[in-house]
Formats: C-alpha cells, sequence, structure tokens
C-alpha cells in the first residue's frame, strides 16, 4: 500500500489509510480496497514457477524471481493508483474492461517480455560457456 501511496502523491494528492487494506485520496470521493485478489499472486507465481523450472543456477535464478516479482510488483502499484485516480476523477476505464484484467494483460504481457529475455541470456551464458571449454 505505501507505494501506491508514493505512487499518487507524486501527481500532487496526499492519501490517508482507511484501514490495512483501504487507502483514499484525502478530500477525495474514491479510493482503493485491497483485497486478496489485488495482490497478483496468480501473476506472481506463475512467474517464480517458471523460473524454478528453468535451466540455470540458483543464484541466477533467485535474482530473476526478484527481479519479476519486483516489476510485476511495481504494475500493480500502478494499476492500484489509476483506479485510485480514476475513481477520484471520475475517469473511465477504456473498453469498460475491469482492472483486474488490464491488470492480468500488462502482467502476462511483461511476464513473456521477461521468459524470452531470461531465454536470450541463458543462450548467451551457454555459449560463452561453451567458447571458454573450447
Amino acid at each position: 500500500m505505501w507505494g501506491t501511496k508514493v505512487f499518487v502523491s507524486l501527481f500532487g494528492y496526499h492519501t490517508h489509510m482507511l484501514m490495512e487494506t483501504q487507502i483514499r485520496i484525502v478530500d477525495g470521493i474514491g479510493g482503493v480496497n485491497v483485497v486478496y485478489s489485488c495482490l497478483g499472486y496468480g501473476v506472481t507465481s506463475f512467474w517464480i514457477a517458471f523460473v524454478f523450472a528453468n535451466r540455470g543456477s540458483w543464484k541466477r535464478k533467485l535474482a530473476w524471481m526478484i527481479g519479476g516479482t519486483l516489476a510485476l510488483w511495481f504494475i500493480n502499484v500502478l494499476r492500484l493508483s489509476l483506479v485510485m485516480l480514476a475513481n477520484n476523477n471520475n475517469w473511465a476505464i477504456p473498453f469498460g474492461w475491469d482492472h483486474h484484467t488490464w491488470f492480468n494483460i500488462f502482467a502476462y504481457v511483461l511476464i513473456f517480455l521477461m521468459i524470452y529475455v531470461y531465454d536470450k541470456n541463458l543462450k548467451k551464458q551457454n555459449q560463452r560457456t561453451a567458447q571458454k571449454d573450447a
């Protein structure tokens, strides 16, 4: 929740917590109630499972797991911040799609990009190892 507070403050809004799971803009008309489905556990566990099941050293895997989790956390903070700003400013969500749908689209696009970079990086590492052994 603190990430959302920080991001929204960049736009000049002040926020306050109503409970552990609710954040609102001070004197605003809308806020965000963060529930279990908002945390992004599904996409994060998909990413971690991919890295865990793939090749590479445990150090490399750990770095990719942490980096990917942070990237997914960031786009989730961005989503929650935009939902709060949209509620406060009466912005419409594009195509009328739910913000969870938009998050899943962006999250899986990000994951597929990270998979591409992960595999490309692994191939380069394998080529360097093969050249050293030759």
